[in-house]
């Protein structure tokens, strides 16, 4: 981007130079212009004097339209250099004007480009701060599961020590249960010997 301003500049630099340059030939052309509108005027004074002297001034009136040739072509000449400097003016402004609006498009550009580099670091950062926190989440279920499988290892252990104790407790009431039982049976036994005793 930098080079291509650069490369405006240049072109800006070129036309202030050929501004110049114009400006300088067209001094010249308008010194011919004068020298050319002075021999007009003088080869005009030698045709009037050439006529007044008569058969004698006939060379002199020679000299005086060959110097009033010279002056229309100078002049024409003069002329043509002018429009053709008012042409390459005008170009030049042309190109100024164009060079102009090419440094604000790659200035407009340049921006958008800056705006869109701004645009793409913003998202990036945005990104990096939702992996962050995904990340943290991520972390955090991890610590949760781990906590909820750890509450529930010990659960189930406490529910097969509590098992385990009423296992224990059943098969106690149970041997109780016999126990009592024998000594119930005994005590019928006793019963009946007594009651065969009587009668």
């Amino acid at each position: 981007m930098k080079d291509v301003f650069e490369a405006f500049d240049q072109i800006l630099k070129v036309a202030v130079s050929m501004e110049n340059k114009y400006e300088e030939i067209n001094e010249f052309a308008n010194v011919i212009t004068k020298i050319s509108n002075q021999t007009n005027l003088l080869s005009l004074n030698a045709a009037i004097e050439a006529t007044r002297a008569g058969q004698s001034g006939k060379g002199f009136a020679v000299v005086a339209g060959e110097m009033k040739s010279l002056s229309d072509t100078t002049q024409k000449s003069a002329k043509d250099i002018i429009r053709l400097l008012e042409e390459m003016s005008h170009i030049m402004n042309l190109l100024k004007g164009e060079s102009d609006k090419g440094k604000q498009i790659v200035t407009i550009a340049n921006n958008a480009m800056n705006e869109s580099n701004e645009s793409f670091h913003s998202i990036a950062e945005a990104e990096k701060r939702v992996n962050d926190q995904l990340e943290v989440m991520k972390t955090l279920q991890v610590d949760n599961l781990n906590e909820i499988t750890n509450n529930f290892t010990y659960i189930i252990k406490k529910f097969t020590e509590e098992n385990n104790n009423i296992d224990e407790l059943i098969l106690n009431v149970e041997k109780k249960a016999v126990f009592y039982s024998n000594i119930i049976n005994q005590l019928n036994q006793i019963k009946k010997l007594k009651d065969k005793d009587r009668n």
